[in-house]
């Protein structure tokens, strides 16, 4: 072999071309130095035994030219580049029976071929006559297609032309066309809109350099060049970061070349400085594809899509030598190139130009599966040359394309995993891949491209992956669990109409991972109450069915507190769904803690011994361990699906889901503690209750004598709260406080205020409970706070006696604190004053008509006054409450509340007073009604207030018998006087005229025809049906009737006039 050459300036490297024969025979081998010496070895044999059997000739060079590419043109011609742009042909012949090198120059003679250009050139193609200045490096060398004559086109790259020479069997060569192809390619990025900065500068500047050529199918001549990456660098400043582009020449009209288009092929490039390193270019399937050849990568690109794929060395020591085409299959349209590494011999490179040309919106985010998968299944190989790599910036879903590989790995449906028989391995290869994947992504920057829930779904294949690996070890060495586990399987099969062949246990555990929730499912369907089996089967069953859940959710749990770092997932992020978090598996696990319970209660109640707790052979002591850990289980999917359902009512605004769930919640922690309690695990509850900060729950476990008794120790109940109190401050005593009030334990409430003032004021500021707080207050000599809280008791109170003595002492606590200030005058004061003598005055009317209702039962019944149907009597002393009627009804109800010493409602009020039996001689009835009236005015609406006032004149108006007052004959002015003075409407009006609060309480008989309408009865009445709104409704009715009867027949619009005159009349005296 010829030495390697140096010059002063750089180091020469030789180049070699085979020389093929036939497919009987070894190829033949050229190599030419850089100083131009060529070798040439008939068989590569002979070349590889060491032998001297060659042939060898000198190319005639110039000072300082040197060699620069040899490519074969056909078998037995080859052609060499040189650095002042000459190119000699090699022809290969035989003399006297052995084979001899014979170099001619292009063209015949002439120091370069731009000299000879000047003479071969046509006039119209505008050839120069002359070249003036240096040679320039002829850089590469492509062949065109063939042509109608013999040969083909030899296209010459230098460092500004690309040249078309035509080469002759008779052993001579015509430059055929010559382009200025910098000026060409410059001008054409000087006109594209959005390009990058290191381009535009680049085409400002011609700053870019020409690296290769090559000949697509169809004539388009293709051209490699650079340019430095950024604006503020050139060649010249020493930067190492380019970008390469291939810019499609059209050259079918030699007068005027186009570029036709421009690729970049990849950007931020490190350019290589080692020797023979520069770039070049292999032409795929007619150059629809080209590979080009770095010092330290391989880039695959398609022209005319945005198909890229750079392969890069995983070594900056290894470096590629060479490659070449070495199988194309046209009709199935693939190619094969083999490539040369240094380090590691010959690798293989496979194309499918179809997939390439399918290449669109979606195909990004494929390329980048693709990119995942050569990591996680090659990257770590040691024969694997390529670093795989993934920059932030590529186009394509990293959710999509990382959730793809993942779900392809847990299902087994990926071609890339090894046949693997032992389960075991399996499992464990596909857990190695699944963490490749999400280390491979951290490695590389892209982590944060992943959404929350592309996360939380490569965490979720992993860790199903991990519980079935748990799993499946468990059943390996357990026998005892394998029978569910398979039942289990089947009935998933046959639910799921599907088949697993021979084996279904491993086949699902290959194949079905992702299902393991509806596996779950299945296993809790063998321990219902209907499965069939004795209830040995079944309690072997349930311990089975445990004993597989609760070890899937602990390698669950473990792997997601190891991993949570890895995956990028913050422990307390829920947003988006997990199979964990879903409501089968919340209804699964409380499920099977409700028969596990239920089965432990009835072993007990059998008499069945649980046997000392170190006996671990004892199944009873099992199911009690098991217990155990589905009460922590059970809170903990209750508390993920209700975070997760908080996640999505703050996005939705939809919140009814997980109110339910939240309520439902409350209940079965309860339930799940007292069954604790129950099976003497109450530490287990205690601890429960603070791990998740229940102190609603804590709170009743320590008033919980039960649980006590099971507790280590002999603290009491009030040593334990205090101590509970000490840690979690208000949080627990709030709870607390409130487990006093709800199950009526104020004194303990109460006596708070020894040991914690401060907490029970705050806790009673924030849960005000009157009934309690005048108390609190009254003990703090607060007595404004107690008086409020006294009249807030007070006004929620029903009962008569205890509302009478709630606003007494609220009436003497104003007293007191306005006596102790001296401000007995003050307008506050007298306003709480006023407040409690008007409710007081209500009070007295209460018990005015609780005496004259008992009075009238015992005047009408004797001695059988406790046994009669009391409203029954009261009602039938009042002959417009006929049987039968809705108001009569409504009458007797609200009787009988009065009767039991209860309050109504204002409107009730009126009515009974406005009802019950009147005496023409006391107007206390209707005089109450208008002053109930006025007090409950502004409590009510508009329409009601209106509609109970002329309840209140229409019913007294009826209640006189108008054909006795009005003038007859006979009768005489002083006998009509006296006549409508004894009624009780003149009675009424004499209380009304002239009190301002009674201004607006007068009623004329024709606004006394004003009835409630069935809306308001509806609203007043919600508990009534239809049919008793009606029948209430039709009573009002003939009121109404009944008045407006008297209206028209008896005149008693003037009647009531008469009447108010002889009220401003008594008013005056006369």
């Amino acid at each position: 072999m010829p030495p390697v050459t140096t010059t002063s300036e750089k180091l020469l490297t030789p180049f070699s071309s085979f020389v093929p024969y036939n497919t009987t025979r070894e190829p033949g081998l050229i190599v030419a130095s850089g100083t131009g010496e060529l070798r040439f070895w008939d068989s590569v044999d002979t070349g590889l035994a060491g032998a001297e059997n060659f042939t060898s000739t000198q190319l005639d060079l110039v000072m300082g030219e040197y060699v620069t590419g040899l490519y074969r043109y056909e078998n037995l011609i080859h052609i060499a580049l040189t650095s002042n742009g000459r190119l000699f042909r090699v022809t290969i012949t035989t003399l006297n029976g052995k084979s001899q090198l014979v170099p001619t120059l292009f063209g015949g003679g002439g120091t370069s071929m731009f000299y000879r250009a000047t003479t071969a050139l046509l006039p119209f193609l505008g050839a120069p006559t002359s070249i003036p200045g240096s040679s320039e490096v002829a850089l590469a060398l492509a062949f065109g297609q063939k042509r109608s004559r013999p040969g083909k086109d030899v296209w010459v790259l230098t460092q500004n032309q690309l040249q078309r020479w035509s080469l002759h069997v008779d052993s001579w060569e015509q430059l055929e066309q010559q382009v200025d192809v910098r000026q060409l390619i410059g001008a054409h990025m000087e006109q594209a809109v959005d390009i990058p900065g290191g381009m535009q500068r680049a085409a400002r500047t011609q700053d870019f350099e020409l690296l290769d050529v090559g000949v697509r199918s169809d004539g388009q001549v293709l051209v490699l060049f650079s340019y430095a990456s950024t604006a503020s660098t050139n060649f010249s400043s020493g930067s190492n970061t380019y970008t390469y582009c291939i810019a499609r020449i059209g050259v079918k009209d030699p007068s005027r070349p186009t570029v036709l288009a421009r690729d970049i092929l990849v950007s931020d490039l490190n350019r290589d400085s080692r020797p023979a390193t520069a770039p070049k270019m292999l032409l795929v399937d007619g150059g629809a594809a080209v590979l080009v050849q770095f010092g330290g990568a391989i880039v695959v690109a398609s022209l005319g899509a945005s198909f890229r794929q750079t392969l890069t060395l995983k070594s900056q020591w290894n470096r590629t030598l060479g490659f070449g085409l070495t199988k194309t299959d046209s009709q199935a349209r693939l190619s094969e190139i083999s490539a040369i590494i240094a380090a590691n011999g010959v690798v293989t490179i496979k194309i499918d130009h179809e997939k390439i040309e399918d290449f669109h919106a979606d195909t990004p985010t494929n390329q980048l599966k693709a990119t995942f998968e050569q990591a996680i299944f090659y990257g770590a190989r040691e024969e694997n040359p390529f670093l795989f790599t993934v920059s932030p910036s590529v186009e394509g879903s990293f959710d999509q394309a990382a959730c793809a590989v993942s779900n392809e790995i847990v299902n087994s449906s990926s071609v890339l995993l090894p046949a693997i028989l032992d389960q075991r391995l399996q499992l464990s290869k596909r857990m190695e891949l699944l963490r490749a994947l999400i280390l491979f992504i951290n490695e590389n920057g892209v982590g944060g491209h992943l959404s929350t829930s592309g996360k939380k779904l490569l965490s979720d294949g992993a860790e199903k992956i991990f519980m079935a690996l748990t799993i499946w070890q468990h059943v390996n060495s357990n026998t005892e669990s394998r029978a569910v586990l398979e039942q289990a399987v089947f009935s998933f099969m046959q639910r799921s109409s599907k088949t697993f062949g021979d084996d279904p246990v491993r086949m699902f555990f290959r194949t079905k991972v992702d299902e393991f929730q509806v596996l779950f499912r299945e296993l809790y369907e063998l321990v219902q109450p209907q499965a069939s089996g004795s209830r040995r089967q079944q309690r072997g069953n349930l311990q089975d069915v445990n004993r597989i859940i609760i070890l899937a959710f602990d390698s669950m749990l473990k792997h997601r507190e190891e991993t949570h770092a890895l995956y990028g997932i913050p422990p307390d992020d829920r947003r988006a769904s997990q199979w964990t978090n879903g409501q089968t598996i919340v209804d699964i696990v409380s499920n099977l803690f409700d028969a596990t319970s239920s089965f432990l209660t009835e072993q007990t109640k059998d008499g069945h011994a649980s046997g000392q707790k170190s006996d671990r052979m004892n199944p009873v002591v099992e199911l009690q361990d098991q217990l155990k850990h589905l009460a922590e289980m059970t809170f903990w999917v209750f508390s993920e699906r209700i975070a997760h359902l908080q996640s999505l009512a703050n996005d939705t605004g939809d919140d009814r889901e997980l109110h339910s769930l939240r309520e439902r919640f409350i209940n079965v922690r309860k339930q799940i503690a007292q069954s604790l309690v129950t099976h003497h695990f109450s530490n287990i509850a205690f601890g429960l209750a603070q791990k998740y900060t229940d102190f609603r729950l804590l709170a009743h476990l320590c008033n919980e004598p039960q649980a006590l008794q099971a507790l280590d120790g002999s603290a009491t109940a009030d040593e334990i709260c205090e101590a509970y109190i000490t840690q979690y401050q208000d949080k627990f005593a709030f709870e607390l406080y409130q487990w006093y009030t709800d199950n009526g334990q104020l004194q303990k409430l109460l006596a708070q205020d020894q040991v914690h003032p401060e907490l029970l004021h705050r806790y009673l500021e924030l849960h005000p409970n009157p009934r309690v707080s005048w108390l609190h207050y009254l003990s703090a000599q607060d007595l404004p706070g107690a008086a409020n809280a006294l009249v807030a008791t007070a006004q929620e109170d029903r009962r008569v006696v205890s509302k009478k003595v709630e606003f007494a002492l609220a009436k003497l606590c104003n007293l007191a604190q306005a006596t102790a200030v001296d401000e007995r005058t003050s307008p506050a004061f007298e306003a709480a004053a006023n407040v409690c003598t008007k409710e007081l005055e209500t009070i007295s009317t209460y018990e005015e008509l609780r005496r004259e209702f008992l009075y009238i039962v015992e005047h009408f019944s004797g001695a059988e006054a406790n046994r009669v149907d009391q409203p029954e009597v009261i009602a039938s002393t009042n002959p417009r409450l006929r049987e039968g009627t809705a108001i009569r009804s409504h009458f007797k109800n609200l009787t009988r509340q009065i009767l039991q010493g209860k309050t109504l409602d204002f409107e009730d009020l009126i009515d009974v007073l406005t009802l019950k039996p009147q005496d023409e001689q006391l107007i206390n009835g209707f005089w109450d009604a208008v002053a109930a009236l006025n007090k409950s005015k502004n409590a009510l609406q508009v329409g009601r207030v209106k509609s109970a006032l002329a309840t209140i004149w229409r019913r007294l108006l009826l209640n006189v018998d108008w054909r006795t007052v009005r003038p007859g004959q006979g009768m005489y002015d002083s006998d009509v006087s006296t006549a409508l003075r004894g009624t009780i409407v003149f009675r009424l009006m004499l209380q009304m005229i002239g009190r301002p609060d009674c201004k607006h309480a007068w009623l004329r008989p024709q606004d006394a025809l004003l009835i409630p309408t069935m809306q308001e009865i509806s609203a007043r009445f919600p508990q009534f049906s239809d049919a008793q709104a009606q029948a209430l409704s039709q009573d009002y009715l003939e009121e109404q009737e009944s008045l407006q009867d008297a209206i028209d027949s008896l005149g008693l619009e003037e009647l009531y006039d008469a009447t108010y005159r002889e009220v401003e009349l008594a008013s005056e005296g006369r």
